[in-house]
């Protein structure tokens, strides 16, 4: 027995090791300077010039009016993974970040625009918590990939981010008492690669209660659509107001150092910006079906 807590203490210990070593570069010796800068004038809107751009919503300007900072995420195939939460400071449009990393080629580096509203945690009139999830989540997204870092060197990039952005007009705006229904989202603005948790929406039968950790249906996340399929509407006519939302484990941040929460989401509409829910009518289903007919 004795020798069985041995062996789980040993496992516990190195898998601790190996998690608190993916973010401390200080094993590596030959390391070079990387800076990334990240500007709100690079934000870019995905469907501003096609046919279709009426039917995207969450408008670049929208991203940029609420946009508080980023999460960096910098990675290579030798399996490093460093993270780096910023926010702007007051007045400021662009964030220059400077990291040191082992000199390597192959390095990608993703950012996370980080958009809402923070609270002051000392009521002393200065922002200073970002961490509640429902108030600071994704609104853009940017990347870059073949990154080469050269040791003893100065290295830049400019990380060019998109509006993540949400096309729902294939969502009904009325269904019948007990009517089984899909929704399916279109979303842009993510990598194609992009591992999005829990993806479905929130919902509630009361407009000023809307939240998105209460009453979830979740769906699949595949090609940049979020389907949900089977939804059986309640027995009751009613209002039914929604929002979408996944989690981006990808982008996972659990640390001390750490300014978002550890969990990012992506949510639309978002109560705090004061975005109007989505919004289904549930009709009476057997009203429907009376045939009112007149003979003169």
């Amino acid at each position: 027995m004795y020798k069985k807590v041995i062996n789980l203490l040993i496992l516990l210990f190195l898998v601790f090791a190996f998690t608190a070593c993916s973010n401390d570069i200080s094993q590596y010796e030959d390391n070079g300077e990387l800076t990334i800068t990240l500007s709100k004038g690079e934000i870019t809107s995905n469907s501003i010039d096609t046919d279709s751009a009426t039917n995207f919503h969450r408008k670049k300007e929208e991203v940029l009016n609420n946009l508080v900072g980023y999460r960096i995420r910098v990675t290579n195939s030798n399996g490093l993974k460093v993270f780096k939460d910023v926010v702007f400071p007051d007045g400021e449009d662009t964030i220059t970040v400077k990291l040191s990393l082992p000199a390597n080629s192959g390095y990608k580096i993703s950012a996370l625009a980080m958009i809402g509203k923070g609270e002051d945690s000392d009521r002393d009139g200065i922002i200073d918590d970002y961490s509640n999830s429902s108030d600071v989540f994704v609104g853009g997204y940017g990347e870059i990939e073949g990154v080469v870092i050269s040791s003893e060197e100065s290295n830049s990039v400019n990380i060019k981010m998109a509006a993540i952005q949400y096309d729902y007009s294939s969502h009904p705006s009325e269904v019948t008492t007990g009517e089984v229904y899909n929704l399916t989202t279109i979303i842009i603005g993510l990598s194609k690669d992009t591992k999005l948790v829990f993806p479905g929406i929130f919902r509630s039968f009361n407009k000023d209660e809307l939240s998105i950790f209460e009453n979830r249906i979740y769906g699949d996340y595949e090609d940049g659509n979020i389907s949900i399929e089977d939804i059986t509407a309640p027995g009751e006519e009613k209002n039914m107001y929604y929002g979408i939302r996944g989690r981006l484990d990808d982008f996972k941040y659990d640390s001390d150092d750490a300014i978002f929460t550890d969990f990012p989401y992506i949510i639309y509409p978002a109560p705090v910006l004061n975005e109007s829910p989505l919004e289904i009518y549930i009709s009476d289903s057997e009203a429907s079906d009376i045939d009112i007919g007149f003979t003169w």
